[in-house]
This record gives C-alpha cells, structure tokens and sequence, in this order.
C-alpha cells in the first residue's frame, strides 16, 4: 500500500491485481468463507458469499471461488457476521489520551477509522500542533482524518490572537487526509458576518470540503442561517425533536454518546418511535471519551451496543456507525463498507446484536482477537516542552502568592458583593453573585462554597481572578493547562499559597494537572504534548486522573470534576466563562470582573 500525504492510494501493480481478481487472472492472498455478510449497502445480512482480499483491499465479494490458489489463506469463519470495521465521524483525540495509544485501546473493539478534530491541539501549539498529529497517526492501522479549525480562539479579542493564519489554515484544508473545517463553535461570530471567519469558511465551501457544525441550544431560525453559514452536520442535539429538525434541514445529525453527555437513550427515539423517519443522515459519536471509559466502553462499539439496547435494529445501528459516517466523509469508496476496492477492516461478529468483535481484520490483516491486540503499537510520539506553546499560553513570570490576590472596593471588616460562575453541571455555568469578606484590603475566600479562578492574563505578564461557584470541593489549589479552546493556564483555590505552588508545579512539569492542599503536592498528572496531551499508555493516564478525581470527590466535589474544570474557560457554552481578559457572561458578550 502507497500513501500520499497519509492518503490511501494504490499503486499502479495494486490496481491491476484488485481488477485481475474477480476475474481469476490473479489469486487472492486470503478467502473468508461460510460467514453471513452484514452488507451496510442494502441493510440485508446475506449467506453463501466470499470475500476475496488482496494486499490491503477487497478485490472480490461473490459466490466465485476462481480466486483460490494454492497459497491462499482461507478462512472458515462458520457461524460468524462480517461487519465493516466502525467509524469514529466527529471525535476530539487531540485532547487526553494521545492517538497512538487511543489506537491501541480501540482497535481490538472494533474502531478501524476516525475523524478527529484538532481544535485542541491548535489552541495548544497552532500549527506545530496540527502537523504533528497528522505525523503521528500516518501509518497507523487505525486510519486518522481530520479537521482543522477557521476560529481558534472563539474569541479573538479577549482570549489572543487566532491561532492558525489563513495561510495555514488553506494548507492544512488541502492536506487529503484533512476533509472537514472543525466544529464552528464560534458560530456567532459567523452570524455576525466576521469576516475573518466567513473568508475561511467561504474558502473551504468553494473546494467542497464539509464543515462540521456545533448547534447547541440553537433556534429553528438560527439553525436555517447557520446551515447557509455551510455547515454539514451537527452533534449537538440533546432530544429526538433536535435530531429530526437537523435531519430535516439537510444536516448530517450525530447522536451523542460519550464521557460529556450521554444521550443515546433519548436520541435513538427520532427513529425507534418513527419506523418511516430515514436513517441514511445520521451517525453516532461520543464526541469523547475520558481514559476511563475508553477502557471500560471500548470506543464506537459501546455506542452500536447501546443504540441496539434502546431499540434502534441492529444492522441499522451498524449501518450508522459505518457506512453513514463514511458517505458522510466522502470515504466511501475506500471505508465503511465491505464491498471490492475497500480497505479489509472487517469484523468478525457473532452476532449483529453483539458489536463487540472476536477478531478484528485492518488493511487484510488480523490485527486482534478477543479484545485483545496481538501487537501493540509503540508511543513515537512528538518532543515537546513548554518552549513549543503557543506564546499567549506561556507566563512571563513565576508565581507568588501575591499575584493571586484582589483588591478589594470596600472597607476593611466590611463585604463587597461580586460576580461569580454558578456551575450547574459538567458543562453548563449561570451568573451568581456572591458577598466576599474584605481583609486587608483583599477579597476572602471563606469557608463558603466559593472558590477564586486565576488565569494567565492576555498581556502573558500578570493573573486575572475572579470566583466560581458549586465546585463542590473546598481545596487549597488545582492547576491545569487543559481548559477548552485556548489552554490558557489557569488554577482554582481557596489559599492563595497553594495556588502559587500548584501553577509553578504544573508549568514545571510541562502542562498538566497538579493538586496541592494544605502546602502539599497531592497528585499530579503530567500533559507534556501541548500542555493538554499524555504521552502515556491510556491505563497509566487514566490511574492518574483517578487519584486526583477521588481527591476531589473525597472532598465533596461533584460528578465529572476534571470535565468541568475544563469547560470553565469556554466561551462556545453558556454561559459564564472564564478567560484571559476576565470573568466574561457570553449572553451579554461583557467582561463581568477582572
């Protein structure tokens, strides 16, 4: 197999052997036979057929045996479905876990191919970031494309200069494995006719490539515009009603099934209430999965289980998990589907109501067997430091306790009411307002629940502070180089020593996560690709999390702690966020407190 540009392309020798096959001029290397075919063109399971393969690809599917000869394998999977290898169509492995050991978790589960975006690592290390994942993931069995972000940060203005010129951005539009504009979280700025944004947008609509969408708690009306925007599919529907308005509008609609919102109970019923309702136009993704559930749900085949558990048939569940995500990729022709010309990533089921492989076939090779990989892929992967940041990340100073404190308006003994972020659950914040205790001129964390935020200001040189609300857990500091889009460090706290102790550490360690109470390191997980990525195997990362997870829920922290942590800095989810320039309300579009 050839590759340019990571793109899966044949050679002329390999072209002529898949056209001599069918034809018995030349043998295939390897026959599976006596399988049922779950065939994703027609949604029919059929019997008595062949699949001959040659090299990487599917030269034959058929009745005919003339491909045998005597050095072909053949394979007697009795008693088995033949089922297309699933797709991952809207995924965020840029962030967490890095992709090689995604690879290695998911593979054997049945996940042959994804569309991750890049968002995260651009906001992390721009360019640098995005050359590096397509680097990372050229060779791999698990087929990586991607997408590349028109607005990173969302908001220019308070959050730091855009990430990718437009020069880099067309670059990158043009690379084959490139084939979507990431998820337009910063719609509002498309809407409000930017132009900077829509020029982007304009480019990558003339060269046809898809622009992924991001249409959370939007209107009928704005949808419609938004659909004019361009964009081709959405993974923010969170009821049925959402779903089939997406559908209807000519969007692409994903239903949601990850480690942020679970929605498949709720999201299968647009087809399992309405038998008639057309399922070519919909997809599955977690959208993510933490390390956690990544090695407890096994990727995409979780999400065919449950769909299948709340009703939706079983080969149409595959269907959506397969040859729905590639048409919808404009793959089709070389995945999601076992059909001649396509790679041969196959899975080998017993039973299309049980989506969890016994084998796993990627590229005409058995590749797992029982969930289990039968060779583990090493961790290449990028050399980075902090020096390899984007530079609005990068502090121009070391923290002391000093930087952490707000002056206060009132007197001394007296209380200064002030804006805070009321968390309400793992991704979704109000505005509060809470009265602090003024001493010494400074404003107190007490012993409420209310927590100060400190992030590095835009200027790079000083902090900004504000309060958040509803953490849950009272904590000396938590620091963390991994909030959404633009990763700019910040820390959470109630001392403002452990908050100076918990940013140095995490900066020293090279981005990441580092708790800190009572003047002690508790936990620590280091994020040395970007600041937001582990070089680590998916298990040790997720050990990792867990220590600093049960710290926090030991204390009284809700579900999802680190997810929320995350979120606080995201400014393309309602509705208070903290940023570079302040405490920020994105309704108003107005700094609240900095």
């Amino acid at each position: 197999m050839s590759s340019v540009g990571g793109f899966y392309n044949m050679n002329m020798e390999e072209y002529k052997n898949l056209i001599q096959v069918p034809l018995g001029k030349a043998k295939a290397d390897k026959v599976i036979t006596n399988a049922k075919l779950i065939n994703v063109y027609t949604g029919k399971i059929q019997s008595g057929l062949n699949v001959a393969i040659k090299g990487s690809r599917i030269a034959y599917v058929g009745t005919s045996n003339n491909m045998v000869g005597e050095e072909t394998e053949v394979i007697d999977a009795t008693g088995l479905f033949l089922a297309p290898g699933y797709i991952g169509p809207h995924e965020h492995t840029d962030f967490g876990a890095n992709p090689i050991a995604l690879a290695n978790e998911i593979l054997p589960h049945g996940t042959t191919a994804i569309l991750t975006d890049t968002t995260s690592i651009t906001g992390a290390l721009r360019a640098k970031g995005v050359q590096g994942m397509i680097d990372m993931t050229e060779h791999l069995p698990l087929k990586f494309f991607y997408c590349v972000c028109a607005s990173n940060p969302i908001l220019p203005n308070i959050e730091g200069e855009e990430c990718l010129t437009m020069e880099e951005f067309t670059s990158f539009l043009n690379h084959p494995r490139v084939i979507t504009v990431s998820e337009i979280v910063a719609w509002v700025r498309a809407l409000d006719l930017d132009e900077t944004v829509l020029g982007r947008l304009e480019f990558a609509r003339n060269i046809n490539k898809r622009i992924e969408g991001h249409g959370a708690g939007c209107s009928p009306d704005t949808l419609n515009a938004l659909v004019n925007v361009g964009i081709t599919s959405c993974h923010e529907a969170i009821t049925a009603e959402e779903v089939h308005l997406r559908v209807s509008l000519g969007l692409h609609a994903m239903l949601r099934h990850g480690s942020i919102l679970s929605d498949m109970e709720t999201l299968s019923r647009v087809t399992t209430r309405d038998l008639e309702f057309d399922t070519r136009w919909l997809m599955m993704t977690p959208d993510w999965f933490s390390a956690s559930d990544i090695l407890t749900k096994g990727y995409m085949k979780s999400l065919v289980e449950d769909a299948i558990k709340y009703g939706v048939p079983p080969v149409t569940a595959i269907q959506m998990a397969t040859i729905n995500a590639a048409q919808y990729m404009g793959v089709d022709r070389i995945i999601g589907g076992i059909g001649p010309s396509r790679f041969a990533d196959i899975l080998f089921l017993e039973s299309p109501s049980l989506p969890d492989p016994v084998k796993v076939m990627v590229n005409g090779e058995i590749v797992a067997e029982n969930g289990k990989l039968l060779q583990k892929l090493p961790l290449n992967l990028p050399h980075l430091t902090i020096a390899d940041w984007r530079p609005g990340r990068i502090p121009t100073f070391k923290a002391t306790a000093e930087h952490f404190a707000v002056k206060a308006t009132a007197a001394d003994g007296g209380y200064e009411q002030v804006p805070v972020a009321k968390i309400v659950n793992r991704t979704i914040t109000k505005l509060d307002y809470a009265k602090l205790p003024v001493e010494s001129g400074q404003l107190i964390v007490d012993g409420e629940d209310i927590l100060k935020i400190s992030m590095v200001h835009i200027s790079r040189s000083r902090l900004v502070s504000a309060f958040i609300n509803g953490y849950g857990a009272s904590i000396g500091a938590l620091a963390t180089s991994t909030a959404h889009d633009h990763h700019a460090p910040f820390v959470i706290g109630n001392s403002d020593d452990d908050m100076a102790l918990a940013f140095n550490r995490m900066i020293e360690i090279g981005g990441g996560l580092v708790l800190v109470d009572g003047g002690v390191i508790k936990a620590e997980c280091p994020m040395v690709i970007g600041g937001i990525m582990s070089n680590q195997d998916v298990a040790s990362l997720d050990k990792q999390f867990k220590v600093i997870e049960q710290y926090l829920m030991d204390k009284g922290c809700h579900s999802g702690p680190l997810i929320t942590l995350d979120f606080m800095s995201h400014t393309g989810v309602p509705f208070v966020r903290m940023t570079p320039s302040g405490l920020y309300d994105v309704r108003s579009k107005k700094i609240l407190f900095s």
